[in-house]
C-alpha cells in the first residue's frame, strides 16, 4: 500500500483580506476536492495575535496522487488567484510522506458528521469555508479538518478544535453560528455531533520509550478514518 502524502502550505495574509481569503479557500476546496486520492484539508489560523501566518494542510492517499495535483493546471490557477492576497506574493509548500499531517493537539474536539443533500456538495464546501473563517475569529480556536465522504451520499466529517470546552461553547452558542446554521438548512439534510476529549484512553498503545500514545490529532484521525 502506498504511503500517505501531505502538502503543507503556509501563507501570510495581507491586512483586510479575510473575506477574499475565505472565498479563495472555498474555491480551492471545490477544485481540489474533485481530484482522485484527495482525503481532506486542514486549515490552521495564526497561533499568535501578532501573526498573520495561516497553514493549509492537504492530505492525499499516496504521493502519486499528490504529484498529480502538483502538476495540474488547476493548481497553477489556484495559486495565481491567491498570490494577490499574500504578503510578498509568497506561497510556501512542503511535502511530507509516510503519514497523515500532524498539527498541535487541542484540549477539546467537536466532530460533526453532515449528510449533504444530493447536488449541494459545492454549496456546502463554500459554506464550510465561510464557517471556518467565522470561527477562526473566536478565542481558543485551533483549526478545522474537513473530509469529504469516501462514497457518494456518505457523511462529510468536520473535526473542529478549541483549546478549552468553554471556548468551544462560546463558538457553539454564538449568534453568528446560529445564523449560519439556519442558512445550511437548504443543503444539509441532517447532522450528528460528537464531542471528544483530548485523549482516547485505552484505545491506542503507549510507546514504551516515551510513555505516550500517538499525537492527539492523529488519534482522532485514526478513530474517524480507520
Amino acid at each position: 500500500m502506498d504511503a500517505a502524502a501531505v502538502l503543507i502550505a503556509t501563507v501570510k495574509l495581507r491586512p483586510g483580506m479575510d473575506a477574499e481569503f475565505t472565498a479563495w479557500k472555498a474555491h480551492s476546496d471545490l477544485v481540489i476536492g474533485k481530484f482522485p486520492g484527495f482525503v481532506g484539508s486542514d486549515i490552521i489560523p495564526p497561533t499568535r495575535p501578532d501573526s498573520n501566518e495561516w497553514t493549509i494542510i492537504l492530505n492525499f492517499r499516496s504521493n502519486e496522487d499528490l504529484v498529480v495535483w502538483q502538476k495540474s493546471k488547476e493548481r497553477v490557477e489556484i495559486i495565481a488567484e491567491g498570490v494577490p492576497l499574500f504578503e510578498g506574493g509568497n506561497f510556501g509548500e512542503v511535502v511530507q510522506t509516510g503519514e497523515s499531517g500532524d498539527r498541535p493537539a487541542s484540549d477539546v474536539t467537536e466532530v460533526i458528521f453532515s449528510k449533504i443533500k444530493s447536488g449541494k456538495e459545492d454549496t456546502y464546501r463554500e459554506w464550510a469555508a465561510r464557517m471556518q473563517s467565522a470561527q477562526a475569529k473566536y478565542p481558543g480556536y485551533k483549526g478545522t479538518f474537513l473530509q469529504p465522504p469516501d462514497e457518494k451520499g456518505g457523511f462529510w466529517t468536520t473535526i473542529m478544535r478549541f483549546d478549552s470546552a468553554s471556548h468551544l461553547e462560546g463558538w457553539m452558542n454564538a449568534p453568528e453560528r446560529k445564523e449560519m446554521l439556519s442558512e445550511s438548512k437548504a443543503f444539509i439534510e441532517h447532522e450528528q455531533l460528537t464531542r471528544l476529549a483530548t485523549a482516547f484512553p485505552g484505545w491506542f498503545p503507549t510507546d514504551p520509550k516515551t510513555g505516550h500514545g500517538p499525537p492527539k490529532y492523529k488519534a482522532g484521525m485514526l478513530v474517524l478514518l480507520g
